[in-house]
């Protein structure tokens, strides 16, 4: 098996074929996987996607690609490490076709058949993409331990002609072990650089935040994992108790109010939420001051939001603390009561808003930065930053903790201190427009500074309460 680099290869599912996940928090998703069971897809489909059969798929999770035809099951690799791991399948032949996926020691052409067709039964099977037409993609993600696999086709009579194949999953391992809720593309070449400085090798699990909280509650005092990368505050709450304290040394670097105030996260970049409105029907002079009289019936049909996202969610548990439960739920009824288009996360918001689709979103700053960097200033939107320490304004950050159970404590040290770092934080700066939060290093122009932004007085170690706020979407209604 290569390194942990073999997840910097692998593809990503995209166009129509890619099913957008639904953010899941750790409460919701340990539910779907019934406390530990690996045949739940890890995320909610996109009633929006195309074609066939839907089914979950996490964006994060690294690919296999699988091409199923007469008579054979090809993944375009034949290994990956655990965790999560999105099967995407094309039906290449001219028959009807299915995926599933049976953990077994046993050769792949030697499995117990009765009737035409494989004793899933006899196996451990992991989850399945149900049939689906010649012609068709389909995808999910399924957590898979380490272990032998096998894949089938277990149409009838399709195994015997020969529609199996062999797969292995491998755990994560290394010098240093990582699980990163942080996507690949952003953080995967400043792992790279770290394993070049310091010759250690790293193991990376890329998944959700709540793919990888749950996996470590499961995993308790075995998991390998050195180093929590959390993309939010509320996953770095949620995983608190978990976390050790971090050194002085450390933890000084970061200003106070970015970082936990018993010691056991840091945060390494700032994430303010904004408004983002369409410049050519608005200017931030027509916006409100606060997010909560986006409720006056002037923006009916006006608003996109995504309701299911992590970072909206995070904002709304902000807001809970802030104001309390009942003007939350004032708000999100409000809100819901104009008629908002829902998106399925913040990119599309930006682009419906520069398409003149909604004239305004609510959306974390940095989306906006990487659509002029690639478009350049005539792209039609533009960010707001609300005012008065309101908390359309709050500034969420992504972190890292180190595990107690942590087998590599000095390295984990090394790896966080080294996201501190000036190289990293302009990387960051520079690469994905967050905010730097170590002292030197400038944020993007066009930014405001941190200082100018109105956040509100708020401990971010306080957004841990993800229930809640999932409770009050669903009850309010804006999400299942």
């Amino acid at each position: 098996m290569p390194s942990s680099r073999i997840l910097h290869s692998l593809r990503k599912v995209r166009g129509a074929a890619a099913i957008a996940a639904l953010s899941i928090t750790l409460f919701a998703f340990v539910a779907a996987c019934g406390g530990g069971s690996n045949g739940s897809p890890t995320a909610e489909p996109d009633p929006q996607a195309d074609p066939g059969p839907q089914v979950g798929v996490d964006p994060n999770a690294p690919v296999v690609s699988v091409d199923l035809t007469e008579w054979s099951v090809m993944p375009d690799v034949s290994s990956i490490e655990a965790g999560a791991v999105t099967f995407s399948a094309s039906n290449s032949g001219s028959e009807d076709h299915e995926l599933v996926i049976l953990k077994t020691d046993e050769a792949a052409g030697t499995l117990t058949v009765v009737d035409g067709r494989v004793d899933e039964s006899a196996y451990d099977e992991i989850g399945e993409i149900e049939e689906f037409a010649p012609g068709l993609d389909q995808a999910a993600t399924f957590r898979l331990d380490p272990g032998a696999y096998v894949l089938i086709c277990n149409i009838a009579d399709h195994y015997e002609e020969g529609m199996y194949a062999e797969f292995a999953v491998e755990e994560v391992t290394g010098d240093l072990v990582i699980y990163s809720g942080r996507e690949e593309d952003l953080i995967g070449p400043l792992i790279d650089q770290f394993e070049d400085a310091t010759g250690l090798d790293v193991g990376v699990r890329y998944g959700s935040n709540a793919q990888l909280i749950a996996t470590i509650f499961e995993e308790g005092g075995n998991s390998p994992a050195d180093v929590f990368f959390g993309s939010d505050p509320g996953a770095l709450g949620a995983l608190s108790d978990k976390l050790g304290v971090l050194p002085a040394d450390i933890l000084e670097q970061v200003p106070v109010a970015f970082r936990s105030p018993v010691g056991k996260w840091v945060g390494v970049t700032g994430r303010a939420r904004t408004v983002i409105y369409n410049t050519d029907t608005l200017t931030e002079a027509d916006l409100p001051a606060s997010i909560f009289d986006f409720t006056d019936p002037e923006w009916s049909g006006r608003i996109g939001w995504a309701p299911t996202n992590g970072s909206f969610q995070s904002m709304v548990t902000a807001m809970r603390q802030l104001v309390g439960e009942d003007e939350t739920r004032d708000w999100l009824e409000g809100i819901k009561n104009n008629n908002p288009t829902e998106y399925p996360k913040n990119t599309p918001i930006v682009q419906a808003v520069a398409d003149g689709e909604v004239d305004v979103g609510f959306v974390n700053h940095y989306y906006l930065h990487r659509f002029l960097a690639e478009e350049g200033d005539s792209f039609s939107a533009r960010n707001a930053f609300m005012k008065g320490g309101d908390p359309g304004a709050v500034v969420l950050v992504a972190g890292a903790g180190i595990l107690e159970s942590a087998d590599h404590v000095r390295a984990a040290e090394r790896f966080i201190d080294f996201l501190l770092s000036q190289g990293a934080q302009q990387y960051f700066s520079d690469e994905t427009f967050e905010y730097p939060l170590v002292d030197g290093v400038e944020p993007q122009p066009g930014l405001p500074r941190l200082d100018d932004v109105e956040v509100p007085d708020l401990d971010l170690s306080s957004l841990s309460d993800l229930e809640g706020t999932l409770a009050l979407l669903r009850d309010v209604g804006v999400i299942p």
